[in-house]
């Protein structure tokens, strides 16, 4: 038996100020574990310092035209996995959708790509790509004309590129050599890098300094995928490793532009995957994932634990770099660091404590109760998740009155252990359950 922790999930205040000037930007869109089992938005972009958008693979795409402070919803897709973002001016766009399968949404919709004329108002569905990808996780816009975008996470794998602003696009089948490709960034039309899984079982990412043309093998590492990528500048790169297997989790970066990677660990904790990751300068960075946040202040040689969203877990699957003062991140909702401090409103925090959730026994072989308090009457959803967020089951799904509730929990699956998680309202509360067989 594996001996977990209780995770208690703080209340989100309306505003928040952070230490290490990350603020939560407090209208930001949530993305909840209760709702869809999955818990990070999954790409973010701007076409300047105020208009941007966000994705997530329940089929939302989101907008601000006011570098964050509010958000409208400007596309609401059920059976669409919103997975990549990629805007060529701020009117002309694209989204990148995961494509079939049984994602946190039974993802039903095959079309891999949409489009944009009017800054996301209304999204057609591109239908001049060549068959063979099936889904773009990443997708990068370099220039007006030239779009490049790779996928799926779990294959096939595919590079895909337009080099006339979408009037036609080519796909290049990449699975000689990869079975799932995450992540993509270009210095240029020629010179780029796409991140994934190697036929071999290796985290690896490629480069290619032909447009896509060919493409070498320049890092290696044996875990699941190399996540998400970021260059912090043209020499300086680092990229996050996602593993599954509880061994220490560890990223991977090059100081010569990509011709030689080396790697460093940054946590043992075996509930944590890796996913986004940035370096602010040579010694402030940070690796995302489920949970919590890693920041170095000492250029990787030591991580220590912070917390950006105290009330729904960071959850960082990737970040922006905007300028030298300026980079956003998305996990379960959106958050921006700056340089200096920056005048945020501070409101008290609301006592979450009596809100509370319990399993017993815990850990249990059989069937066990969940027990839970409302604080006050409600929507109440009690959910059932992975401790990697996939949703399992949804127990409670209505609305309540203030007051003490059990449920009979037998479970029929072989997890070692899950999350069981109250939403209602204001207030938030997860308890790890663990399994003995």
């Amino acid at each position: 038996m594996k001996n977990f922790t209780v995770l208690l999930f703080i209340l989100v205040s309306p505003i928040i100020s952070l230490a290490q000037s990350w603020q939560v930007l407090p209208n930001s869109p949530v993305m909840e574990t209760v709702v869809g089992g999955y818990r990070n938005h999954d790409d973010i972009t701007f076409c300047d310092e105020n208009t941007g958008w966000i994705c997530d693979i329940g089929g939302h795409i989101f907008k601000t035209e006011d570098g964050g402070d509010s958000w409208t919803e400007v596309a609401d897709q059920k059976g669409t996995s919103f997975r990549s973002l990629a805007f060529t001016t701020c009117d002309k766009g694209f989204a990148g959708n995961l494509g079939p399968g049984d994602w946190v949404n039974k993802t039903s919709d095959r079309n891999i790509m949409y489009s944009t004329v009017d800054g996301g108002a209304i999204w057609s569905v591109v239908e001049n790509i060549p068959e063979g990808p099936q889904g773009i996780c990443g997708m990068q816009a370099i220039d007006e004309d030239h779009v490049y975008g790779v996928g799926r996470y779990d294959g096939p794998a595919y590079f895909i590129r337009t080099v006339d602003g979408g009037d036609n696009w080519e796909v290049k089948n990449l699975e000689d050599f990869a079975n799932g490709l995450v992540d993509i960034h270009f210095f240029d039309i020629d010179t780029g890098f796409i991140t994934g899984r190697g036929n071999d079982g290796s985290a690896s990412i490629w480069q290619t300094t032909d447009g896509g043309d060919n493409f070498i093998e320049v890092a290696r590492t044996y875990s699941d995928h190399v996540w998400k990528i970021y260059f912090r500048d043209r020499m300086n790169g680092y990229a996050n490793i996602s593993n599954y297997d509880g061994s220490e989790k560890h990223y991977i970066y090059t100081t010569d532009g990509g011709l030689i990677w080396d790697e460093k660990g940054y946590t043992s904790d075996t509930r944590y995957e890796g996913l986004g990751i940035a370096f602010f300068d040579e010694q402030l960075g940070w690796c995302g994932g489920d949970n919590t946040t890693w920041e170095t202040r000492d250029g990787g040689e030591t991580f220590s634990e912070i917390s950006i969203d105290p009330g729904y877990d960071d959850n960082i699957n990737r970040f922006l770099r905007m300028s030298d003062s300026v980079i956003y991140a998305i996990g379960s909702r959106v958050y921006k660091y700056v340089d200096k401090t920056v005048g945020i409103a501070t409101v008290p925090q609301v006592d979450n404590s009596i809100c509370t959730i319990t399993c017993s026994p815990n850990p249990i072989t059989g069937s066990a109760q969940i027990t839970y308090t409302l604080p006050e009457d409600g929507d109440v959803i009690v959910a059932i998740t992975s401790i990697g967020g996939r949703e399992i089951e949804v127990l409670v799904r209505e609305k309540q009155k203030a007051g003490t509730y059990t449920i009979d929990y037998n479970p029929d699956y072989k997890l070692n252990f899950v999350t069981a998680t109250i939403g209602s309202g204001r207030y938030r509360r997860s308890v790890h359950i663990v399994r003995e067989d």
